[in-house]
């Protein structure tokens, strides 16, 4: 009685733990025999390397899969050519990361050295232009304050002139005054009357009103000749500020000349160096000269920061002529081209959507794989009846390195339905039929034989109609061997030893 009471409560607990752990699968067709599983302890997975791959949704009846390979594009190349003869020194390594306006080489040059003479000379024929503007400034600005000053001068001439008037009015009036007066003087002499002294001193007065009359003139004269040669000298001054004017015009546009073309010079020399005016033209704390004039050598600095891709000379070579002498990339500057049939252009246009993986995408994390829109290549090859598929990639992973191989998924239709697939690799053929192995989503540590109810397939992978449902894993290393063990039996419970040795049945 109390063993058949221990059995009941058992089979109540088994009961209450099956149910607690059921797990809903919808358009799983499972069979109901619980043998059909294998037995696959942790020990025997390792043993046999077997790995397993989850079930994802995916639109695979809508994509094309092209095969290609990852490229750095001709603007995420940069080339660093010798352009003067000279001795080079290497200053970086290959595969080496660098930074903007890092120096890579040196050029030890007499061809860099004459152009710094050449520079001196344009700047110190920049700096006689620019003085020669100034002297043209200077002569306005000086006859312009010269016919101001004579101006002045002439206004207080004219006023000379006017003063000058009124004072020979009032003399000659004096002096006519005078005359009459020595004559009635005279007139009364000769009648007997009057003295002798008034008349004597009014002849004097009157001789002193004759000189000063003829000073008073004599100033006017001389009033007169200075304010004639006053505007003669403005109106020369006047007649010459034309030509001043044209001689600055002149020395304006010489200096504009020189200065355009030590712009142009020093343009080219920091060129040649890979850096903007205002370093080439830096002044340091300990040096009054710039960094042109302190340079021995031309030192060529990056463009842009990135990696060295090659070096094509060493240190020391002396180089006779223009050759390139370091090649870098920008790694995150990176694209994929794919090659795709021309039976296949009715269904890729620019703009679709596409993801790209590296060849070994059996084991490749779906997540770190690539999506970008892809261009058509605007020509095609007519021998091989192929054409390049390109894509941008936005963000370059770590994995992402010229000339890895790998494809190019095209979603070549826009869709929202997604089916259940799971990766071909975990697909084989056992006779007749297509079989794949799903993990046991109650006990981890088995797997069951599944018949493929298969749809369409892109190469990697594969609709699956029936037999799992989301969050299925299935196995993906190892199923040669599960394969051999169960090809041509009915499918039955077995399991495995340590050393991958199949046995049917339980220990």
């Amino acid at each position: 009685m109390k063993y058949f009471a221990y059995l009941i409560l058992c089979l109540a607990l088994l009961g209450c733990y099956g149910k607690k752990n059921e797990k809903k699968v919808d358009n799983v067709k499972e069979d109901k025999n619980a043998s059909s599983y294998i037995s696959l302890p942790p020990i025997v997975r390792q043993n046999l390397g077997i790995s397993f791959a989850k079930v994802e949704r995916r639109k695979i009846s809508k994509t094309l899969r092209l095969p290609g390979y990852f490229e750095v594009p001709s603007h995420g190349r940069q080339q660093y050519y010798s352009f003067f003869p000279g001795r080079i020194e290497i200053l970086v390594k290959q595969y080496q990361n660098i930074d903007e306006q890092q120096p890579l080489y040196r050029i030890h040059s007499e061809r860099w050295n004459q152009m710094q003479q050449d520079l001196l000379e344009s700047q110190a024929t920049v700096y006689k232009s620019q003085i020669a503007v100034k002297i043209a400034e200077a002569s306005i600005d000086e006859i312009k304050k010269s016919m101001q000053l004579l101006s002045h001068r002439l206004t207080i001439a004219k006023e000379r002139e006017n003063i000058n008037k009124e004072h020979s009015e009032s003399v000659q009036k004096t002096w006519q005054l005078w005359i009459e007066r020595v004559d009635q003087l005279e007139k009364l002499d000769k009648a007997g009357g009057g003295r002798a002294s008034e008349l004597i001193a009014a002849r004097a007065e009157k001789a002193t009103a004759l000189k000063n009359m003829a000073e008073v003139k004599e100033e006017h004269i001389e009033i007169l000749s200075q304010k004639i040669q006053m505007e003669n000298d403005i109106q020369m001054l006047l007649n010459s500020l034309p030509r001043v004017e044209a001689e600055k015009a002149v020395r304006i546009q010489e200096y504009e000349v020189a200065r355009a073309k030590w712009e142009i010079a020093l343009s080219y020399a920091a060129d040649l160096h890979n850096m903007d005016i205002k370093s080439f033209t830096h002044i340091q704390d300990d040096s009054p000269l710039p960094y042109w004039q302190r340079a021995k050598y031309l030192e060529v600095r990056a463009r842009k920061k990135g990696v060295v891709e090659k070096i094509l000379v060493s240190t020391g070579s002396y180089l006779a002529e223009t050759s390139l002498v370091v090649s870098t990339f920008l790694p995150q500057d990176i694209q994929f081209r794919a090659s795709a049939l021309q039976g296949d252009m009715p269904f890729l246009r620019d703009g679709l959507w596409a993801e790209a993986m590296p060849s070994i995408s059996k084991h490749f994390p779906v997540e770190r794989r690539l999506q970008g829109k892809i261009h058509l290549s605007p020509h095609a090859n007519a021998e091989e009846r192929t054409i390049d598929v390109l894509m941008d990639i936005p963000e370059a992973k770590d994995w992402t390195k010229p000339g890895i191989c790998g494809y190019l998924e095209v979603n070549i239709e826009t869709s929202d339905t997604e089916e259940l697939c799971i990766p071909v690799a975990a697909m084989l053929q056992d006779q007749l039929q297509h079989v794949f192995f799903r993990r046991n989503p109650r006990n981890p540590d088995q797997v069951m034989r599944i018949a493929a109810d298969t749809g369409i397939q892109n190469g990697i992978w594969i609709v699956i109609k029936s037999g799992i449902t989301d969050g299925d894993e299935v196995v993906l290393d190892g199923i040669y061997e599960l394969k051999l063990s169960t090809s041509g039996q009915s499918q039955q419970a077995g399991h495995f030893h340590a050393d991958g040795a199949f046995h049917q049945g339980k220990h």
